[in-house]
C-alpha cells in the first residue's frame, strides 16, 4: 500500500496509522457485505508491521480497524496468530541483544581485570625493587 503524504491520519483527535486504515478500507470494499477476508489481514499486518516494529500508533490503531469494520472469523486468527508470531520474534531479538550486550560487557569487564592485575604485579615488583635499593642505602649509611 502507497502511502502519501503524513504516515498518520488523525481523526477525533487521535493518531491512527494511515497506511493501516487504507488498507482496511480498501479490503472492505473488496467485499459487497464489507467483511474483511484474509488477504485484507494480511495487507494491514503489512503496513502495520513495515517499520520492522510494533508501535502504540499501529497497536490504536489495529484496534480502531477491528472496531470499525467486519473480520472474517479466519481474518481475525490470522492477525492474532501473525501478531503473536511478530511480537515473540521481537522478544527473542531484543533478548539476543541484551545477552550479546552483556556478554560485551563483561567481555571488556575481564579484559580491564586483567590489565589491571598486570599492571598491579608490575607496580608491585618496582616496588619491592625500589624498597631493595632503598633498605639497600640505608643499610649502608
Amino acid at each position: 500500500m502507497k502511502k502519501r503524504g503524513s504516515f498518520y491520519r488523525v481523526m477525533d483527535g487521535q493518531r491512527y496509522d494511515r497506511g493501516m486504515l487504507e488498507a482496511a478500507e480498501t479490503a472492505a470494499k473488496k467485499h459487497a457485505e464489507g467483511v474483511i477476508k484474509v488477504a485484507g489481514a494480511q495487507e494491514i499486518l503489512k503496513e502495520a508491521l513495515d517499520g520492522g516494529k510494533y508501535t502504540k500508533t499501529e497497536r490504536k490503531t489495529m484496534k480502531y480497524i477491528q472496531t470499525r469494520y467486519s473480520l472474517s472469523k479466519k481474518a481475525k486468527r490470522v492477525l492474532k496468530r501473525e501478531l503473536k508470531k511478530f511480537k515473540d520474534k521481537m522478544k527473542e531479538r531484543r533478548e539476543k541483544e541484551k545477552e550479546e550486550s552483556d556478554d560485551s560487557v563483561l567481555g571488556q569487564l575481564r579484559r580491564t581485570k586483567g590489565a589491571l592485575k598486570k599492571s598491579l604485579e608490575e607496580m608491585s615488583i618496582k616496588i619491592d625493587v625500589l624498597f631493595k635499593v632503598l633498605e639497600d642505602k640505608i643499610e649502608s649509611a
